[in-house]
């Protein structure tokens, strides 16, 4: 890294420093304070006890309640970090600090992700990672170690690295690759979509360096491994490998169709489209399980123009647009699953369940020129003023 891109890099963390200072400040959140949705720590402390299941209820949170046992009702992954930082806090992990850190994190990984390309400035390497990061709604939750926020930040940040690491040029960093792919399922299990996606790079790289696909299966042991021990912890739980506890939230119990059912996607899609509006002179949105996805995520809109822009591009190699292909529908797949879980996030700014699919997307548009248009630049703008704008909309009661 040259010495003038490491005063750029040095002077964005400052900005994203104070933009979280102020963000922190103006919520009235301390940012090494412990999140009351902590679910995580209690389920590391328990861990720590040599047990599975919670030793009290706690009537704000989502348990699983099951044959008089109280569990944790998401996917385990994002309670490793924090079994290891229990004997240092107990229970007063500074969880909000630490989806932060997480999401800076990812900027940085998804910086360096686009200083591979030698073509491509150091400062459009910024605006391409901060827009990824800071340009949609994994803004908005990034302040809040509550257990939803704190497992989608974790995934970003698994998925943004697995991807930096798949799209090495060294085998050893492919493994790595295949066992953050794997650690993210662990925090938001429908990342397992992109599964394709992952063969498809790994079957290039090692055309590249004329090896036959029969190599790839070592590269798949890491992921094998870590599925077992989901599948384990599941089937202590709750008797069955593939339940991670959300069907035993009394929301899903009592449902008539449960927690997914095709049922609630034609009801869910209209939400995908929901506009703003002005209530009393003031901005303001739906609440309850979101609103327009290229609003929330501006991002979106650039991808979809860029990935028509490639896949038409007589230029761009098969190569490249099979991987086009394959991420568009990877993720249509994700956004129908998505449409028919009962709810789409709950209460929120924006839609937080697409977040999961930004690392993908930015991976799409990496693949074309990535040189930045000024209504890029706009969209970014918007994306970012908007998303501080709803945090405060939502947390400091400008909903009312």
């Amino acid at each position: 890294m040259e010495k003038s891109d490491s005063k750029n890099l040095i002077l964005a963390l400052v900005l994203i420093a104070i933009m979280y200072l102020f963000l922190y400040s103006a919520v009235e959140q301390g940012i090494f304070a412990p999140n009351v949705y902590d679910s995580y720590t209690l389920q590391a402390i328990s861990w720590w006890k040599g047990q599975a299941h919670l030793d009290r209820d706690y009537s704000w949170l989502e348990l699983a309640y099951y044959k008089d046992r109280i569990y944790v009702s998401f996917p385990p992954f994002p309670s490793v970090p924090m079994f290891l930082l229990v004997p240092f806090f107990g229970e007063e992990v500074p969880s909000n600090l630490l989806v932060t850190i997480y999401t800076i994190l990812s900027f940085y990984i998804a910086y360096l992700f686009c200083r591979r390309r030698r073509s491509l400035s150091d400062l459009a390497s910024l605006f391409w990672a901060a827009f990824a990061v800071f340009g949609g709604n994994l803004l908005s939750i990034s302040i809040f170690g509550g257990v939803w926020w704190h497992a989608q930040a974790l995934s970003f940040l698994l998925c943004i690295l697995s991807l930096y690491l798949i799209t090495s040029d060294k085998p050893l960093h492919w493994y790595f690759a295949f066992a953050c792919w794997a650690m993210s399922i662990g925090c938001r299990p429908f990342q397992i979509v992109y599964f394709p996606l992952y063969m498809y790079i790994l079957y290039r790289n090692l055309q590249r360096q004329g090896k036959h696909y029969a190599h790839s299966l070592k590269y798949l042991i890491a992921p094998a491994f870590i599925g077992c021990l989901y599948a384990a912890y599941n089937y202590i739980r709750f008797d069955n490998i593939f339940e991670f506890g959300h069907n035993y939230l009394p929301e899903f119990v009592e449902a008539e169709y449960g927690q997914f059912n095709v049922r609630y996607i034609l009801q869910n899609l209209p939400n995908l489209f929901r506009l703003p509006y002005f209530r009393d002179n003031r901005l303001t949105f739906p609440k309850f399980n979101g609103f327009a996805f290229y609003i929330a995520n501006p991002i979106f809109i650039v991808y979809y123009i860029r990935l028509v822009k490639s896949l038409f591009n007589k230029n761009a190699s098969a190569a490249k647009k099979v991987s086009l292909v394959m991420i568009l529908a990877c993720s249509l797949v994700h956004i129908v699953l998505l449409l028919a879980h009962k709810t789409l996030g709950g209460w929120q700014f924006g839609i937080r369940y697409f977040i999961d699919l930004i690392p993908f997307l930015f991976y799409s548009i990496s693949l074309s020129d990535l040189k930045v248009n000024r209504y890029e630049i706009a969209l970014f703008g918007f994306g970012l003023a908007l998303n501080i704008y709803g945090t405060l909309w939502l947390n400091l009661g400008w909903t009312y």
